[in-house]
């Protein structure tokens, strides 16, 4: 590996971590307009019927433990009783807490919008190889492998700064003006849900809205 790429790729990683830490400022509303809520900078692609009169948002974060659960239980459901059904659409946001939910991001995005979700995913079912390791980077090149995204492609992928600068603006976007303070953060139509959001409390979101 060149020497120039790897002074870069530790110079990304290193601005990164500190360009995302930042402190958690009180919500400044529970319930948003939905212009309000889908004015983000990087947009929105949904699952389920497009059209339906409920819109979910999940933000996630792939070293959040809360997440996976969220992924590994309550989606299923949720797609089932309402994606599937159009009762409901779903969309989920980048929520980088860390340098690593970083490089997740930086590194799903090369693999193109549609796969881009798949890739995270693949990283979240396996936060164990790469999260409770002394070479991190390492581990997370060598899942990213397994997800189809070759070492190439994923130290190019960490020279992204347009990307890692729209993921620090939505992170400060979801802080300031959404009250988010943690992940999964969840909004049913514009409403906040509180703590960890799971199937039963979106559901009875969703059934106490006109």
């Amino acid at each position: 590996m060149p020497t120039s790429l790897l002074i870069s790729r530790r110079a990304l990683l290193a601005s990164a971590a500190f360009a995302l830490v930042a402190s958690a400022m009180p919500g400044v509303a529970m319930a948003l307009e939905e212009e309000t809520l889908l004015g983000v900078d990087i947009p929105d692609s949904f699952t389920g019927n497009v059209d339906a009169p409920v819109t979910i948002i999940e933000y996630w974060s792939p070293t959040c433990g809360y997440c996976t659960t969220f992924l590994n239980e309550t989606y299923p459901r949720l797609k089932s009783d309402y994606l599937d059904t159009g009762k409901a659409r779903l969309a989920i946001r980048p929520f980088v807490r860390n340098a690593l939910d970083a490089v997740v991001f930086l590194v799903a995005e090369v693999a193109g919008r549609d796969r881009a979700p798949v890739v995270v995913e693949y990283f979240m079912r396996n936060q164990e190889r790469w999260i409770n390791t002394e070479d991190r980077l390492a581990a997370m090149k060598e899942v990213a492998a397994e997800a189809g995204i070759t070492p190439i492609l994923f130290e190019s992928a960490l020279l992204n700064r347009e990307l890692l600068n729209r993921l620090n603006l939505m992170r400060k976007q979801a802080i300031e003006v959404f009250g988010i303070q943690g992940t999964p953060a969840v909004f049913v139509n514009g409403t906040l849900l509180p703590g960890a959001a799971n199937y039963d409390s979106i559901a009875a979101q969703i059934a106490s809205t006109p």
